[in-house]
């Protein structure tokens, strides 16, 4: 599958390769990671995976699936001796690159990778929550919602800070893009994410 991309800095220059969480989009990575990459003299590829941001759909969201789309897009524009920079889903697949094909990656750095399946609690419970949230996303998308709406409504949503909503903890722009995640997110990819069975391979 061809992977929507961007990509930023000389072609000469060492490449690193962005890949975002479940749910999110390259659009996360475009205000610092970017910016602060390229002033430190690299080459940086900025990844939306299967089923996220502008990338196509598809019927499988497996571990190995999105392996060898960010193996092909590697391949394509670089000779090798990338650097691959993952944030949770995304950490997982740099590590299975890395593995797969260890000839094309230098160096990982790994955000919070999910490397465990699919989390703590009761399997059972959280793909029920993920199912409900992928729901959510589905019906939001019918409804014609705008990006406006959804940020309106993160702003009220409780953070991971007691006593603070999204809103109070992140910028605008940051939630502009959440948004615009959320109406491109393939709702499969989020419910695949946390099935045990998504990374039977993850070793």
């Amino acid at each position: 599958m061809e992977l929507a991309h961007t990509i930023a800095g000389p072609a000469a220059a060492d490449t690193v390769v962005l890949l975002h969480g479940v749910g999110n989009s390259r659009e996360r990575h475009t205000d610092v990671p970017v910016a602060w990459l390229m002033s430190h003299g690299h080459r940086v590829v900025n990844v939306d995976l299967r089923g996220h941001g502008e990338s196509a759909r598809a019927n499988s969201y497996q571990l190995d699936d999105y392996t060898d789309d960010v193996v092909d897009l590697i391949e394509d524009l670089a000779a090798g001796g990338v650097t691959i920079v993952g944030h949770s889903m995304g950490g997982v697949v740099a590590a299975s690159v890395a593995a797969a094909r260890p000839r094309l990656v230098d160096g990982l750095f790994l955000e919070d990778p999910a490397l465990y399946r699919p989390g703590p609690g009761d399997p059972a419970e959280v793909a029920t929550a993920a199912h409900a949230f992928a729901g959510g996303v589905r019906e939001r998308q019918r409804s014609g919602v705008t990006v406006g709406q959804i940020v309106t409504e993160l702003k009220n949503t409780p953070s991971a800070y007691r006593g603070r909503t999204m809103g109070d903890i992140a910028p605008l722009h940051v939630l502009e893009a959440i948004a615009r995640a959320r109406l491109a997110l393939d709702p499969k990819a989020f419910e695949d994410f946390y099935r045990w069975e998504t990374f039977d391979d993850d070793d």
